[in-house]
């Protein structure tokens, strides 16, 4: 995935992307919303196994075992799995008894989400934050000396800073013009 902290960080201001990395983060996010969502019944039935394993057997026939397997399928197959991993994890830690479907939902709430989670909300953010209209600059006209001692102070430093105008044609416009004022 691209590397979103290399763009945006929490407190910078969004910024506007050219239509390479919008294309780049574009294809990024359609890569993450394409791959499957929630855990597959495998990976719940391995989690299960485990939690069987760390609690004292339950006084349950083979049907009932199939049976609660399927329902705690069911029921958190909408969690992502490596939430739900974690999730099964802390249960197993804190819950005395075998854990209920609603004390590992509550438990998958506690947990952090995923990095990749996390960038894709970013990722949406940032594009969904761009212009719709890409802004296009216009074509710079070139200044001349003359417009450069017109301006103030303040617009040319303005200038360098925004990439307008460099330290060296602010110098070769004033070059010699502020010393002629200051002798009149």
């Amino acid at each position: 995935m691209l590397a979103v902290n290399a763009i945006w960080k929490d407190n910078d201001a969004l910024p506007v992307l050219n239509a390479e990395d919008k294309a780049c983060a574009e294809r990024a996010l359609a890569t993450y919303d394409a791959a499957p969502r929630g855990s597959t019944p495998g990976r719940i039935s391995k989690f299960m196994a485990t939690l069987a394993i760390l609690y004292p057997a339950a006084k349950l026939t083979d049907p009932e075992v199939e049976l609660r397997l399927e329902a705690y399928q069911i029921a958190l197959a909408d969690i992502d799995a490596d939430v739900l991993a974690r999730a099964f994890d802390a249960a197993s830690k804190t819950c005395r008894f075998f854990p209920s479907v609603a004390e590992i939902r509550e438990c998958a709430r506690k947990v952090p989400a995923p990095d990749r989670m996390i960038d894709a909300c970013r990722l949406r953010t940032l594009l969904l934050s761009q212009p719709a209209v890409p802004i296009e600059r216009a074509p710079s006209v070139p200044l001349t000396g003359e417009d450069i001692r017109r301006m103030s102070s303040e617009v040319r430093r303005l200038g360098l800073k925004c990439g307008a105008l460099t330290q060296g044609e602010i110098d070769e416009a004033l070059d010699g013009y502020e010393g002629a004022i200051a002798a009149e």
